[in-house]
């Protein structure tokens, strides 16, 4: 009898230990899955994190774009800006000339015979190079009633080629003969303007003439921004480069080539020139 009852009560233990294993399992296939899930929602998760950063360093890229643009865009506009100028002050430039004080002859009066009244100046080995002090015009002849060929900026540099002497009555004004410097044009570079809209070319005027020309070999960074340089791959331009200087930040210097890029140098990739007045 007490046989049979140890053998029931084994039994009765066993069933329980299987019910209790077979339990435990289910619990542990249940948290198995449950950090499968778990891992999974985490990959997910990652991959939206990385999908958001790449978007927003797209979005950064595509900001940093139009502020170049923006930036070009500013300078165009201001390109732009300074024509209009130009076409205004080509005509009010001739009536200041006319309205001077009386010191011009009256237009009817100012007529051909004033090139015959001209007379060619001999010029100093200082008056070779020389540099714009205000914004002027480049005449196609020695007289204030020409025809304007361009506007020029105030700091521009200059290699002069003759000086002359016109004379009409009580009005005397000497007048140089000039060609701008590192332009690729070659059909709008010449005229004439007043000599007293010229200033020596000294080591001072060096630092502010605005067309400039690079040096051989010149290291080149095709952005606009200045911030941008140091991610900007620098390019060796193996040629000079004519351009005009925009600006000036920490030793570098933006540029606006003739051929109509904007690019920055180092300022000692400028080849500036070394014949002062």
């Amino acid at each position: 009898m007490k046989k049979r009852g140890l053998i029931i009560l084994l039994s009765l233990i066993i069933v329980i230990l299987f019910f209790y294993n077979r339990d435990m399992r289910k619990s542990l296939n249940l948290q198995k899955e449950q950090q499968g899930f778990n891992r999974q929602r985490i990959l997910q998760q990652d991959e939206l994190n990385n999908l958001l950063k790449s978007d927003i360093l797209t979005h950064q890229n595509q900001i940093a774009q139009l502020e170049e643009e923006k930036l070009a865009l500013s300078d165009q506009i201001e390109i732009l800006g300074s024509e209009i100028i130009a076409d205004n002050h080509i005509f009010n430039s001739i009536m200041n000339y006319v309205l001077d004080d009386g010191n011009i002859p009256k237009i009817e009066t100012f007529n051909r015979n004033l090139f015959v009244d001209s007379t060619q100046l001999d010029m100093d080995r200082n008056e070779l190079y020389k540099v714009i002090k205000k914004d002027s015009i480049l005449s196609l002849s020695p007289s204030p009633l020409s025809l304007a060929v361009r506007r020029v900026d105030d700091d521009y540099l200059v290699r002069v080629l003759e000086k002359q002497r016109i004379e009409h009555g009580d009005y005397k004004s000497d007048w140089y003969y000039i060609e701008l410097m590192y332009m690729d044009s070659k059909t709008d570079i010449r005229g004439w303007i007043l000599v007293k809209h010229i200033d020596d070319y000294t080591p001072v005027a060096q630092k502010t003439v605005v067309n400039i020309k690079t040096k051989k070999n010149a290291v080149v960074y095709n952005t606009t921004v200045f911030d941008n340089i140091e991610e900007t791959p620098g390019i060796v331009y193996p040629l000079s480069k004519n351009a005009r200087i925009l600006s000036r930040k920490d030793g570098y210097v933006l540029l606006f080539g003739t051929d109509e890029t904007y690019f920055w140098v180092h300022e000692d990739d400028l080849d500036y020139l070394d014949t002062y007045n």
